[in-house]
């Protein structure tokens, strides 16, 4: 039935007709123009760059993204739901043998036990290596040469050297202290990164990086960030102890998931030219951006009215969130709860110069060029503009794959590389428990028409059929019995197969989680050693991507942070960070292998003539770092406790020496 309305202002003629959900809309649209309106943003034009790109990304990533889903499932043990389907709607069983999760639950921790050694760290800080001298101090040597050269001469004297020789010389020395003080400032800067680095939570962010980077076709970590922490520490008041709790700003690094990155369309071999990536935030933590900089507190005020009229929820991010929720065992009911959790958008890439003036970011010279910055999008609004104020315009993710693909952005997990294996594993493990079930007990043929009312009885044991053949002479039998063929056998040997094969494809063999049924050289510990050394020459390719992709830029980058703003000059240099993941575990173990038997060879009063104390002390300070002692100084004293040591040594053998001399005075005398 149609409602009448008034007309509005101004029209004439016939009232017109409108429905009732017409009617409710033009209420809505009424109550909405006497709302208060939020401030509008200046931002459309640079949020609808960011936007578009943004787009862009999502559209290339999707295959890869069903790609993710389909890995997390592989590493759960479930089929695809069409596959599901397909397998349901043929009957039967729907085993899964869960070779892709052991697969990826068996790199995991290969990588860990090798790019977390306990005690120790996977990276080292070296100086750079050939120092070169100022030219205010090439200047001063040079001066300083002439000066002593026209003494000597003017003193008639012949000079040993031309003073060409004699400058090189002091450059030499003069390089060789630069050196040495070079080497202590790495000392310092590797202490400092490796406190920040705890402080950061690194081993925690690095093993859900490792979690990824076996699963999805890429893994990646964020960092360093600069945040502002509350620390508290304890400090004695007297008698009494309290608590000193203060902000401070620290770097951090965050696992960031592949399912929430979304690179250039024509990014390859990580090589990007923009990254946006979906993050969650709630009202609260919005509205604490409100006076920070690099924020627009217009754009941050109107993203937030827009939320509390029920959008700016980024349900455009939002698009695969239900499978992704629920293959990931979260609720996939969220979206429609009343949470205050909304997403955003963070576009690290360029944009031109004319939509950053138009936002309000200073320090934009030229309209037409290209600025690379930092753009975080709410809804329709782009509350944040920064440029990236890296010195190589560089973002903060440092992502690598398990298995490379030349040419693509995107590698392969242990998932995709055991897929074939997987699926033919499944397919023989299908047959078998088909099969088996089967051939568990005889097929039953029965002749309905000979049963009285032309039901048949159920099967039991020693039962007794009644017959009738209505007047007929019937030779066969009303119930037959028929045995399926068992091809256990066989199905095994074929799943065996695949087996073997996911061994091949993923270089990850099933000895590596001690697997019962090994055989040939497996089966003993120089055999065994032999194998995993041979195994782990196809780790070292995947240590290597997270050598050169990760730890290395990750530590280059906390040394670029401190040089830059660190308060203490005696850290800062011309550092640079070197991964040792490549070597692998063994090769660790044979390392402090050689250690020990050095130590055992250089015990003897020759070699320590040779090596003094102070070598002797550093041998054993290496040899003591993977015992993980609670206080390893109490064992081996550092370098000032030893140099007192043996001070307070001398200076008693001294003592004693003199008072030997005393009492051999005093013999004399008497």
């Amino acid at each position: 039935m149609g409602i009448l309305s008034l007309p509005a202002p101004g029209d004439t003629g016939l009232l017109p007709v409108l429905s009732a959900s017409q009617v409710v809309a033009a209420q809505n649209a009424a109550i909405e123009r006497a709302r208060p309106q939020s401030p509008a943003p200046v931002v459309d034009n640079l949020a609808g760059f960011v936007r578009r790109r943004w787009e862009a990304a999502r559209d290339a990533k999707q295959p890869h993204e069903r790609r993710m889903l389909d890995a997390l499932r592989r590493r759960k043990g479930e089929y695809d739901p069409a596959k599901l389907a397909a397998i349901r709607a043929a009957g039967g069983s729907e085993i899964f043998i869960g070779i892709t999760g052991q697969k990826c639950r068996d790199a995991e921790a290969w990588i860990r036990d090798i790019d977390m050694p306990a005690g120790e760290t996977p990276w080292a800080i070296d100086p750079s290596p050939v120092p070169e001298l100022p030219p205010d101090e090439i200047e001063e040597i040079r001066r300083e040469v002439l000066t002593r050269a026209q003494a000597i001469m003017a003193s008639g004297m012949p000079l040993e050297m031309s003073p060409e020789d004699y400058q090189e010389r002091i450059a030499d020395r003069m390089r060789g202290e630069m050196q040495e003080e070079a080497k202590e400032r790495a000392r310092r800067m590797a202490d400092l990164v490796e406190t920040q680095m705890q402080a950061a939570k690194w081993n925690r962010v690095f093993r859900a990086f490792v979690g990824d980077l076996v699963t999805f076709p890429a893994a990646c970590i964020r960092g360093p960030v600069i945040r502002r922490r509350k620390r508290m520490a304890w400090v004695q008041d007297g008698a009494d102890w309290r608590a000193d709790v203060a902000d401070e700003l620290r770097p951090e690094f965050d696992r960031v998931s592949p399912l929430d990155l979304y690179p250039s369309a024509d990014a390859t071999d990580m090589a990007r030219s923009y990254m946006c990536e979906v993050m969650s935030m709630t009202r609260s933590d919005l509205a604490a951006m409100i006076g920070v900089p690099s924020f627009s507190e217009a754009a941050v005020r109107a993203a937030l009215d827009e939320y509390d009229r029920g959008g700016a929820r980024g349900d455009w991010l939002a698009y695969n969130d239900s499978e992704r929720e629920r293959v990931e065992g979260r609720d996939s009911a969220r979206a429609g709860s009343d949470t205050d959790t909304m997403r955003a958008l963070s576009y690290w890439g360029s944009v031109p110069g004319k939509w950053l003036t138009e936002w309000g970011l200073a320090g934009i010279t030229d309209p037409q060029a290209e600025y690379q910055v930092n753009v975080w999008l709410v809804g329709r609004h782009a509350v944040r503009a920064m440029l990236n104020d890296d010195p190589l315009g560089r973002d903060p993710y440092h992502i690598t794959s398990f298995a490379r693909v030349p040419g693509s952005f995107w590698g392969s997990g242990v998932p995709d590389l055991c897929e074939d294996a997987q699926d033919g594993a499944n397919a023989a493990a299908r047959a078998l428990a088909n099969n088996v079930a089967f051939a568990s007990g005889p097929l039953t043929e029965m002749d309905v028409s000979r049963f009285p009312n032309g039901i048949a009885p159920p099967i039991q044991p020693w039962q007794r059929f009644e017959v009738d053949s209505y007047g007929v002479q019937r030779t066969d039998p009303a119930v037959r019995f028929y045995q399926a063929e068992m091809h256990g056998a066989e199905l095994i040997n074929v799943i065996e197969f695949w087996l073997d094969k996911a061994d091949q494809v993923t270089g990850i063999p099933r000895y590596m989680h001690g697997d019962q049924e090994a055989t040939g050289a497996a089966t003993t510990m120089g055999g065994l050693s032999m194998l995993m050394a041979a195994s782990a020459k196809g780790l070292k390719d995947v240590l290597g991507n997270i050598d050169a992709d990760v730890l290395e830029p990750a530590v280059e980058r906390m040394i670029e942070h401190n040089n830059r703003y660190s308060t203490d000059p005696a850290v800062k240099g011309d550092l640079h960070a070197r991964a040792l993941g490549g070597n692998s575990m063994m090769m660790r173990e044979r390392q402090a292998q050689m250690r020990s038997e050095f130590l055992d060879r250089t015990n003897n009063p020759n070699d320590m003539q040779i090596m003094g104390i102070e070598g002797r002390a550093e041998l054993l300070r290496e040899a003591v770092k993977p015992l993980e002692l609670s206080d390893p100084d109490k064992v081996v004293p550092d370098e000032d406790a030893l140099q007192q040591r043996l001070m307070q040594q001398q200076a008693a053998q001294q003592q004693a020496a003199m008072q030997q001399q005393a009492m051999s005075a005093n013999a004399q005398q008497a």
